[in-house]
């Protein structure tokens, strides 16, 4: 009797001993949460959590004499771009936050504004909420602005804007939905290049060229040209390409295309500069009357020498590599 009691006992401590241990963890999980709200400024409920403001400084020159108002922008690290326009209405100094980011604009965000002060008690603060349609804000009267001197000695105020989203969740929201758009984005762009590709493979005599274009400018101007594409007429076109001036340190790269042999006749080309990222591929198109042979017709700035110097994707080994294509324009 005695030993079925203790059993009994020990069964009935379980369940006890089991809810101590899952309190216990709770209280640790909610002591590592608020560990991480602590770290990151951020609220304890879930629901809740609230990213940081991205502040940006304004800097309002000659303050009381401009009356149109100052127009200030800023882009946050998700990429959207935030107009900030301050201006006087009567005797107050207003603010209007907003985005044209068509994602951006379905989600509320918080506004903070500050007008720091020397004296930190009278810093001026406001808080407010943006969606959908802008709508101006008052931030304080002009005469406190310049009683309580915090307009500068040279008529300079200086005011921080800071954008966050209105919590972690909405935060989320967004950019996911900014995702799905430039998502869709790149897919009608990659349609509308194979399009395009397309249009140009059947219509348009086509050939490559590696071109060796020293980045180091040159002081003869001795061109290359390509092998010649030959069309239906039996006309013989090919690409011409020049080398950067010594004369002109900051030139651009001229490429043409040439009538080498064949009748005169308008024709429609295109000259492309491939990068090792296609979407950054350099392609110009247009249409000349070629009048007489061995005569040029393209562009003297089809790409600043300083792009071309700057990114390594238009020049692998001291290469650059040429596409052209020309459709003669029959009557």
């Amino acid at each position: 009797m005695m030993s079925h009691q203790r059993d009994r006992a020990k069964h009935c401590s379980r369940p006890i001993q089991l809810s101590a241990e899952i309190g216990m963890k709770s209280a640790r999980a909610r002591i590592g949460l608020r560990a991480i709200v602590h770290l990151y400024g951020m609220s304890t409920n879930v629901g809740e959590l609230i990213p940081a403001y991205e502040m940006q400084t304004c800097t309002l020159v000659n303050f009381d004499r401009v009356c149109f108002g100052w127009p200030k922008h800023f882009t946050t690290d998700s990429d959207v771009l935030w107009n900030v326009f301050l201006h006087r209405k009567g005797d107050d100094l207003f603010i209007k936050v907003f985005t044209a980011n068509e994602a951006a604009v379905q989600f509320p965000y918080k506004v903070l504004v500050v007008i720091p002060h020397a004296d930190l008690q009278k810093t001026i603060q406001r808080k407010f909420t943006v969606c959908g349609d802008p709508k101006e804000q008052v931030i304080a009267s002009y005469a406190a602005l310049f009683n309580e001197g915090f307009v500068s000695p040279n008529n300079e105020l200086l005011i921080k804007v800071g954008v966050r989203p209105a919590n972690i969740i909405t935060e989320s929201r967004f950019l996911r939905q900014q995702y799905q758009s430039l998502k869709a984005r790149v897919t009608t762009l990659e349609k509308q290049q194979n399009t395009m590709e397309k249009q140009m493979q059947s219509k348009f005599c086509i050939m490559h060229f590696n071109a060796f274009v020293s980045k180091t400018p040159k002081k003869t101007q001795e061109a290359q040209h390509s092998a010649a594409i030959i069309d239906r007429a039996d006309r013989h076109w090919v690409l011409r390409v020049y080398p950067f001036e010594t004369s002109l340190p900051d030139t651009n790269l001229k490429v043409f295309v040439v009538l080498r042999k064949g009748s005169r006749t308008k024709c429609r080309y295109f000259i492309e500069l491939i990068h090792d990222n296609p979407q950054q591929s350099v392609l110009q198109t247009t249409e000349s009357l070629f009048e007489s042979i061995d005569a040029g017709y393209g562009w003297h700035c089809f790409v600043d020498r300083k792009k071309l110097m700057a990114d390594a994707g238009f020049y692998p080994n001291g290469i650059l590599r040429f596409r052209f294509g020309v459709q003669p324009i029959e009557k």
